[in-house]
């Protein structure tokens, strides 16, 4: 699927900026993104 070691590490952080934190729920956080999560948290 990738050519490069350096191909795979840009598309798993482009899925970790892109879906997991900002998209996906945890349930440690009361089931909010932990981008929802610290926005709470500043406030």
């Amino acid at each position: 699927m990738f050519e490069t070691r350096q191909q795979a590490e840009q598309a798993i952080g482009r899925y970790i900026d892109g879906f997991y934190y900002p998209v996906r729920r945890h349930s440690a956080l009361d089931f909010t993104s932990p981008i929802q999560f610290e926005r709470m948290t500043a406030s």
